[in-house]
């Protein structure tokens, strides 16, 4: 392979999740059977990274102070949190996400256009996000600041993006800004592709209980990509390392996107005219879109419903109470590093040097541990890959107190 000459490799969801070679023609149809694209070494993407570098670090440069900036260009991006503290990374953040747009929408339009070589129309999400998901022992400090801005600076919990309004065609291209370790990655679900997932009430994440599986996590270095549908079930991994994890989320569609609730109004430009002068008629389609006309009845539709409530109060009552027993497994047959719920509280696992009794539900998220998996010792929630050992009952994150849980020696 030529120093030029980027490394694709797709995941097919079907275990076992091994990496095999794929051609640039084969990238979206593959992506549209639900394997997840993996890009390397690409002079393309190092190229747009290094003018996105150049305007984040202007940003900086403006914001904060021009040895800031120095800093982050000779340390890299991955020292972020020992430049600046929790409202700063928020200041940052956000001018950074603001200031990039225009340039952000340009790239995924040739990333789609020139790199994949798509020569049909397409639609380009209007917002790309950029993410800064710092060590959680500092965010966990900085909860105050950084806690409501989901996705840009708090990690995300098991989902499909249509369940947060993204169309049901959105592609994601997910760029390592810089280096990704193990510890601080993207986790994919690749077993859930097309399986319907019981939805919560928020319609945000799955369920708790909900047996998502082993997930599947990346090493990349700067300009890396990962492409996937927005489909595939997905989430954050607890940043447990001592590295900052920078990252851009662009979307594309292939076709004119739908949404799903109506909850949002979410725009997407027409990529023939993204970077025309006119760039305002790049929005029209999506206007006229059913997607957007779904948003706006239901709009009017709440608004009525609050008006109804605050003027013409409906005075039935109404049950809202709800049975949601837990089946309690009474005849254990313990198999080695094998999970199982004890009763609605605890779980039991026996493993190489006893069984261990601990809490059923993760103190993080509340993610439900009898569906986590056991590695080198220790066992991992399935929602953000927190861990303790099963040993010490010490977390991989010293934000949390070594969990407390019964050993039982065995004869």
């Amino acid at each position: 392979m030529s120093l030029n000459q980027p490394k694709i490799t797709a995941i097919s969801p079907q275990i076992p999740y091994e990496e095999q070679p794929c051609l640039l023609s084969d990238v979206l149809a593959r992506v549209a059977k639900g394997e997840i694209i993996v890009i390397r070494n690409s002079a393309f993407m190092g190229s747009q990274l290094d003018q996105f570098n150049q305007i984040a670090l202007n940003q900086i440069k403006a914001l904060i102070s021009p040895q800031v900036a120095h800093q982050i260009q000779s340390q890299g991006w991955s020292k972020l949190h020992l430049m600046l503290d929790g409202e700063q990374l928020y200041q940052v953040n956000q001018q950074i996400t603001e200031a990039t747009q225009s340039f952000l929408l340009v790239w995924g339009k040739q990333f789609v256009s020139d790199f994949l070589e798509y020569s049909n129309p397409f639609y380009l999400y209007s917002n790309a996000i950029f993410r800064t998901f710092i060590p959680y022992e500092i965010f966990d400090q900085n909860k105050r600041e950084l806690y409501q801005h989901l996705g840009s600076l708090r990690f995300t919990s098991p989902h499909r993006d249509s369940w947060v309004e993204y169309a049901l065609t959105s592609i994601n291209l997910w760029i390592a800004v810089d280096r990704v370790s193990l510890g601080n990655s993207l986790l994919f679900y690749p077993q859930q592709w097309r399986k319907e997932i019981p939805p919560t009430a928020s319609i945000r994440y799955v369920d708790r209980n909900y047996p998502v599986g082993k997930p599947l996590r990346f090493a990349l270095q700067p300009g890396d990509a990962l492409l996937f549908s927005g489909e595939h079930l997905h989430s954050s991994e607890l940043n447990t390392t001592d590295e900052t994890r920078c990252a851009l989320t662009m979307r594309f569609s292939l076709t004119l996107p739908q949404g799903t609730y109506f909850n949002q109004w979410r725009s997407w430009y027409d990529s023939r005219w993204v970077s025309h002068r006119w760039k305002l008629l790049a929005i029209w389609r999506s206007f006229f879109s059913y997607a957007h006309l779904g948003y706006r009845l239901k709009n009017q539709k709440k608004r009525w419903h609050s008006f109804k409530n605050r003027f013409l109060q409906d005075k039935t009552s109404v049950d809202v109470s709800k049975s949601s027993q837990i089946m309690l497994n009474t005849n254990l047959t313990l198999q080695p590093n094998i999970i199982q719920v004890k009763d609605a509280h605890t779980c039991i696992v026996r493993t190489e040097n006893g069984v261990v009794e601990f809490p059923r539900y993760c103190r993080h998220e509340a993610a439900d541990l009898a569906q986590g998996y056991i590695e080198d010792g220790k066992l991992y929630c399935p929602w953000h890959s927190l861990a303790f050992d099963l040993k010490t009952g010490a977390y991989n994150c010293s934000a949390f107190r070594p969990l407390s849980f019964t050993k039982y020696e065995e004869n």
